[in-house]
């Protein structure tokens, strides 16, 4: 048996738009940034200090961006180290910072990464870590010891970091002296600043909550494109990770704490902790710095072109490298409404993520063209490539019609994604998708057929099919005439037909004429399927599994289709299930069940 995603799933996903997080902050707003006055740079890539080397009242500089791309510099004291503070055997540096921009907004999520020098310029480590608890200068230091491995074949530590970490007696005295008595207890990682761009701010709720259950904790609310622009990515400067980007971007902002060479580290903690990653290396310029009374600013940016790769997502932050792009999943949507056509092209850097990528871009076209949100009817066609296990290629194309009441676009955007989580997810093997492309043609009036009644051929008189009882003569082709009714549109008929198996005469069975969109579900699927119902494993993957599915999703009926199906009971060729289909020019719902039995 061939499974599919559940379309509940999804549909719970678009309806829990309120999810979002609306601490982090959308990454870019339009317009150019002012440039902050210049800063002494030091080493971009300097020596690290042992945290033993470090005392408590050490004084300590560093290096952000509050807007702009030029680094400005900080100041502040080391308050201690909180043993494994970050994880078993990773230490945390606590230091008090100061700044116009510190002292006013606290430690803000997009510092991240934030380089923090000692006197003599070796470099401590990045800011990760904050008290959590509205806004503070107390910060929580990432060792640049464990950053530099990322740089070494060890990759650095995978063991799990901590989100939280609560701080020993003394250290909180420490932080009372400091001047930070918010009240707070324990030291939380920062969040990265993460923007998706391409949709209004209403869609990006919508799709938040599909990405947030693929450990992707999106803002609430809209952000821009990238820039044609490559911005350099400095100590100190703004650092971007994107897993998307082009028409739709979803994009992290935070700083780069050291730049060796063309390896790039940041963040201080992990973004995804994927360990070994494939998203794109940007560059960024800052508009502002967002104050947040509750739970401390954040960063507003704008993220250039892509530069390299980040290819690292550990413990200790992220490790990246200039020069060559990740592979990209490219999905394309093309949205036609009469005469306006509009094309969004989105590079998807991280597989995983093409369903949902899918999603907002052909959202993004179609929102375009139709310019409103709510009803309408749309013709699609999308053709998706990729690769199977052993490499080889594969291609499935899908042509449909679609109407809502409420938000065409949604629906048709939504039903490209649950095809390709069908196949990303198929129970058969693992596979690539490498592109997608989709088409639409969208209107803006809202019309359905519903199927009203149903009769037979019996002789030369047409007489309304009883829902029991009618009997079919074997090896027979029996004439049916349909009756769909629209409360949008004007009623019509449709003519279809179903073949009756030879010998089987006596046999009885169950004949259905249903829309192509309807999804029926019988007592016989059940008894099928009861193994999956009560958690039993279903069949093992085999070589037959994907190819059954493109099969299937390619032949499915399509929803501007009646469908007539024929089972009757027992075994053998005339048990096998007969179907015909008859094109209508709009969806049709609904569906009707007859109980029949062949005769002579």
């Amino acid at each position: 048996m061939t499974t599919t995603p559940d379309r509940r799933t999804w549909s719970r996903w678009l309806a829990t738009g309120a999810a979002a997080s609306a601490a982090l902050a959308g990454v870019g707003l339009a317009g150019p940034a002012a440039q902050a006055e210049p800063t002494a740079a030091p080493e971009q890539c300097p020596a690290a200090v042992p945290v033993e080397d470090l005392r408590r009242g050490d004084d300590v500089t560093g290096r952000t961006v509050t807007s702009g791309t030029t680094p400005e510099a900080f100041t502040g004291t080391v308050l201690g180290v909180l043993e494994d503070g970050i994880t078993s055997g990773v230490d945390m540096v606590l230091v008090d910072l100061h700044s116009t921009a510190v002292d006013r907004a606290g430690i803000w999520s997009g510092m991240s990464g934030s380089p923090v020098y000692a006197a003599d310029g070796r470099l401590i480590g990045a800011v990760a870590y904050s008290l959590g608890a509205g806004p503070s200068t107390v910060a929580g230091v990432t060792p640049a010891t464990e950053m530099y491995r990322l740089l070494t074949p060890a990759q650095g530590a995978t063991t799990a970091p901590r989100v939280a970490a609560p701080l020993t007696a003394d250290l909180q005295r420490s932080v009372a002296r400091a001047g930070a008595a918010t009240g707070a207890t324990t030291m939380r990682r920062l969040r990265v600043p993460v923007g998706l761009s391409g949709l209004g701010a209403e869609r990006v709720r919508s799709l938040a909550p599909a990405l947030n259950s693929q450990g992707v904790h999106l803002a609430d609310t809209a952000a821009g494109a990238p820039s044609a622009e490559r911005i350099p990515v400095t100590a100190g400067g703004n650092l971007a990770a994107s897993m998307a980007y082009g028409t739709l971007t979803a994009a992290a902002v935070g700083t780069a704490t050291a730049v060796c060479g063309e390896e790039v580290l940041g963040f201080g903690h992990p973004m995804n902790f994927t360990g070994a990653s494939t998203l794109s290396l940007h560059g960024a310029s800052a508009t502002h710095i967002q104050d947040d009374s509750l739970l401390g600013g954040f960063k507003v940016a704008n993220i250039g072109a892509p530069i390299g790769t980040v290819d690292r997502d550990r413990l200790a932050g992220i490790r990246g490298r200039e020069g060559a792009l990740p592979r990209s999943h490219d999905v394309r949507t093309t949205a036609t409404q009469g005469t306006d056509t509009r094309t969004a092209l989105t590079h998807v850097t991280v597989g995983s993520l093409v369903p949902e990528m899918a999603f907002g871009t052909t959202i993004a076209a179609q929102d375009r063209v139709l310019d409103r949100v709510g009803g309408g009817q749309a013709t699609t066609r999308w053709r998706v490539t990729g690769t199977r296990k052993d490499g080889s290629p594969f291609t499935y194309t899908r042509s449909n019609r679609y109407a809502d009441p409420a938000d065409i676009s949604a629906t048709t955007a939504s039903a490209l994604a649950m095809d390709l989580l069908a196949l990303q997810d198929n129970p058969g093997e693992v596979v690539r998708i490498t592109g997608v492309d989709a088409a639409t043609t969208v209107e803006d009036t809202y019309a359905t057929y519903r199927l009203a009644s149903v009769q037979y051929l019996r002789g030369a008189k047409w007489v309304t099919l009883p829902r029991r009882g009618a009997t079919l003569p074997q090896g027979r082709t029996v004439r049916l005439r349909v009756t769909l009714t629209s409360r949008e549109a004007a009623s019509r008929v449709v003519s279809s037909s179903i073949t009756v198996p030879p010998r089987s005469a006596g046999r009885p069975g169950l004949l259905v004429v249903r829309g192509g969109g309807e999804d029926l579900y019988s007592s016989e699927d059940f008894f099928e399927d009861e193994e999956e119902f009560f958690g039993e494993d279903g069949p093992a993957p085999s070589a037959a599994t994907f190819p059954a599915l493109l099969k299937s999703l390619s032949s499915a009926p399509a929803n501007d289709e009646v469908v007539t199906s024929l089972q009757l009971a027992g075994r053998g060729a005339a048990a096998r299930e007969r179907t015909t289909r008859v094109d209508a020019d709009r969806v049709v719902g609904g569906a009707k069940l007859y109980v029949v039995r062949a005769t002579r």
